[in-house]
């Protein structure tokens, strides 16, 4: 039986878009390219979004598309929260695929 995934989207915020290509390396992921990371069961597509603007502050902002195995979601997220400089992210989208 094929195993199910999911697919998350997130936003991010305070961390460059470099740095986050790193961390997903730290994770297992290898970068197929520039905005593409894939790991054991995972695979990150990064895309750079309108910096964050509130009044004359600019903060950087990427946008991750997850493709993710239903079993590999909990180690996965567990590696984003303890990384410095993040904010903690909302799950903007959440949907199985069969």
């Amino acid at each position: 039986m094929k195993q199910k995934s999911l697919q998350l989207v997130r936003e991010m915020r305070g961390i460059p878009f470099f740095l986050l290509r790193e961390y997903l390396e730290e994770l297992g992921g290898k970068a197929v390219s520039e905005n593409l990371v894939e790991g054991p069961g995972w695979s990150v597509r990064l895309t750079r979004m309108e910096p964050f603007r509130l009044g004359s502050i600019s903060v950087g902002q990427t946008r991750l598309e997850i493709d993710i195995e239903e079993d590999q979601v909990d180690d996965f997220m567990d590696g984003f929260p303890s990384k410095p400089c993040g904010q903690e992210v909302e799950i903007l989208s959440f949907k199985k695929r069969d």
